[in-house]
């Protein structure tokens, strides 16, 4: 099973810890913010990636609209200034890196409760119904020659 890349990175900024050097954490968050800014699971538009960034630090407030129409322009900006900055804006970064994550997975598990999911009861081999997801996406999905037929 493929991981979702906002669970692959809430992992990896869980391994950060205060007690880190400030080089370990540095390397550690660049390629974590690369993954995130690049990523459209977790920000699928570049507005939200502003909103993001405006609640994290003030220095982010200063950025040009300009920035967020190029998510590569924005991300080596972004690269740069963590370049600059001190451990403790470092890891407070990373804290809020990772409460956004948490956010996002868990608007994630909240859209694919079963009320919003058109799903199909199976019944196993003990005779309990079990919901089956993939069959409800196959049935939610089907071509339409089959439905045709």
């Amino acid at each position: 099973m493929e991981l979702r890349p906002e669970l692959a990175l809430k992992e990896r900024v869980s391994t950060i810890k205060k007690a880190d050097s400030e080089e370990k954490i540095r390397f550690e968050m660049y390629s974590i913010v690369t993954s995130l800014i690049l990523s459209k699971e977790v920000f699928n538009r570049n507005i939200n990636i502003k909103e993001f960034l405006d609640e994290c630090h003030p220095i982010f407030k200063t950025y040009g609209d300009y920035l967020f129409d190029n998510r590569t322009l924005l991300l080596g900006k972004i690269l740069r200034e963590m370049k600059e900055q001190d451990k403790k804006f470092l890891y407070h970064f990373a804290l809020d890196i990772k409460e956004e994550l948490i956010r996002c997975i868990d608007k994630e598990n909240n859209e694919d409760t079963p009320s919003n999911v058109n799903q199909i009861s199976v019944k196993n081999n003990k005779g309990k119904n079990n919901n089956n997801y993939t069959d409800a996406l196959f049935q939610r999905f089907k071509r339409e020659e089959e439905s045709s037929k």
